[in-house]
């Protein structure tokens, strides 16, 4: 008896939406209501600015924020025809220009986070019945930030998704050969050279918002003509790049697991200054203890590092890092007990510590990351 296929989640419907709209706009077919959200602002915006761009003017583009909204100027906006743009300085007469209407421009109505509360029943009524029957080569763009995707639960959107193409911006994972290919072209667009494992590492650094990588590159690419080189190193990266918050607890767990106390202290530091709160902080610690004893359970078993990866859904160099900090680690422990083992009921400890004492939060982390460093090392 064949399995039953899994229903696929509306968020990942929304997400294969971005191909359709690729293709809208690839063949001219933009008319219509589009709904946007999701955490990627960069490709949001890419394809924001596409569907802008058919307005060829300013003046035939209408933002209205939150609670500005009201259904009279919405209406108004949508049903002013568009202009085209013109020089005010040309010689020519307005006569000899022609009509100011122009037939191959768009209206562009973008609605940020909009506010429907004052809309009565039959308000919401007509504005979902004009929005079926949009005024021919108008656009509207409903818009929400990184966040607000609970908006799309209200019943006015549910109505909405009959007609609108909702389209989820996601992030690409920070190993994403998408991601990573993306990365490779700015650079090559700079006429600069990148190894690939160079471009893996910058994502690892920086992390897998194409923003922040964004700028980040732009950067690198500055950094680079200014030192009249052609070619990107590691260096470049951990001298120039802003890590973001993932990788600044990756630099604690790591250093705290691997005994590099002095490189686990100084990126508790610089997230204190940015103020990530603690309990984030100690939670992606102990995820990164959780991989560890599972992965020293699993090696234990004689499981191959291939099936380990993909068991747990990390990559290789991943599980040889967790393997060589247990097979140096543990060496500490003299077999009466494992460094994993330890580690956990610390990080259980810390946990009660954070949540109920008075004590700093961020002194209890330092504690704590200090105990992981030199955990079993006195017995030595």
């Amino acid at each position: 008896m064949a399995k039953p296929q899994k229903k696929e989640k509306p968020q990942d419907i929304h997400a294969n939406n971005l191909a359709i709209l690729k293709d809208k706009i690839k063949n001219g077919q933009t008319d219509g209501v589009y709904i946007f959200y999701g955490d990627e602002e960069y490709t949001k915006n890419h394809y924001s600015n596409l569907l802008i761009k058919q307005s060829e003017s300013k003046l035939n583009v209408t933002s209205i924020y939150g609670s500005d909204f009201n259904l009279p100027d919405f209406i108004a906006a949508c049903d002013t025809s568009a202009v085209e743009s013109f020089d005010m300085f040309s010689m020519f007469d307005e006569q000899d220009q022609g009509s100011s209407d122009d037939e191959s421009a768009y209206r562009v109505i973008k609605l940020y986070s909009p506010d429907f509360t004052e809309l009565t029943n039959s308000d919401t009524e007509y504005f979902l019945s004009y929005l079926q029957k949009l005024p021919e080569k108008t656009i509207v763009i409903f818009w929400f930030y990184d966040g607000e995707e609970d908006a799309l639960s209200k019943a006015i959107y549910k109505k909405l998704s009959e007609f609108a193409l909702i389209v989820n911006f996601r992030r690409e994972p920070p190993s994403s050969s998408i991601l990573i290919t993306w990365v490779l072209r700015h650079f090559s667009k700079a006429k600069l050279n990148v190894d690939r494992y160079v471009a893996v590492y910058l994502c690892q650094v920086v992390g897998n918002s194409m923003t922040d990588l964004k700028n980040e590159i732009d950067k690198l690419i500055d950094y680079l003509k200014f030192e009249n080189r052609d070619t990107l190193e590691k260096a470049d990266i951990d001298y120039i790049c802003i890590k973001s918050m993932q990788a600044q607890v990756f630099d604690i767990s790591n250093g705290a697991l691997s005994g590099n106390f002095i490189k686990a202290a100084k990126a508790l530091n610089v997230l204190r200054d940015n103020r990530e709160k603690p309990i984030l902080i100690l939670g992606t610690i102990s995820k990164a203890v959780h991989d560890l004893c599972v992965t020293d359970n699993l090696i234990k078993k004689g499981v191959p590092v291939p099936v380990i990866s993909k068991s747990m859904n990390i990559n290789e160099f991943g599980v040889k890092n967790m393997s060589a900090i247990l097979l140096d680690r543990n060496r500490d422990f003299k077999g009466k007990t494992t460094f994993s083992s330890q580690c956990a009921k610390l990080c259980i400890e810390y946990d009660k510590k954070i949540k109920s004492s008075r004590t700093d939060s961020y002194e209890l982390l330092l504690e704590l990351i200090f105990k992981l460093s030199y955990l079993g090392k006195a017995a030595r």
